[in-house]
Parts: structure tokens; sequence; C-alpha cells
């Protein structure tokens, strides 16, 4: 079993746990791993790290997400604090899709039920 180093295209050369991608927006590094961004197709090929990889801002290397340190004063925001509805609504969270997990959440404003007797 050979393992593979490097991904490669024509004029492009990744380092170990990056692949090469033409559509990116913007990848996850060890401070941020709830990156939301735009999808860029552009037409222009980038190395990216690998899934459940992120970028060390201080190495500049893709490392396993279990190896980037944790903050401990980090908490987790209530998405909905910031959220006004209107009276008849209530603000529900709601968890983004994301490459790399945890992903963050959204608030967005419902419409609360109405029983009727």
């Amino acid at each position: 079993m050979v393992a593979v180093l490097f991904s490669t295209t024509i004029g492009l050369k990744c380092e170990k746990h990056e692949i090469v991608v033409e559509c990116s927006g913007c990848e996850a590094d060890c401070n941020n791993l709830q990156k939301v961004c735009p999808l860029v197709c552009n037409g222009i090929k980038a190395c990216q790290c690998q899934t459940n990889f992120a970028r060390d801002l201080t190495t500049k290397k893709c490392v396993p997400i279990s190896q980037c340190k944790k903050s401990k004063t980090k908490r987790e925001v209530d998405p909905c604090a910031a959220i006004t509805c209107d009276a008849e609504e209530f603000c529900k969270a709601f968890y983004v899709p994301c490459v790399v997990a945890p992903c963050p959440k959204i608030g967005q404003c419902m419409p609360k039920r109405i029983e009727r007797g």
C-alpha cells in the first residue's frame, strides 16, 4: 500500500493533508472551525485542507481538527438574543450546514401555533 503525500494537478502541488479544489470559499482554521463562506468557482485551482483537517495559522499546515487547541473562554452564544420577533412569532435556533463540526446556529422568527378549542 502506498501513501499519497501530495496532491497535484498541472502546475499546482499541494502539501500533506491538502487537496486541489476548483471551487472554494474559505477553509476552516484552528481559530475558526465554523467558518461559513460563499462557494466561489472562478476556474482557479487552489490547495485546501482535506475533510476533518484545519489550517494551523502558526505553522500554515493542515492538522487534524483534534490537534487544534480549544479556547477555554469561548461560550456558545444564543443566536436569538439579538433578534426581535413580532408578537405572533418566536425565535428558533437552527444549525447552519457547514464543512467542519460543530456547526454554528442562527436565529429565525417563526409563527406561534394558535390553539383552537
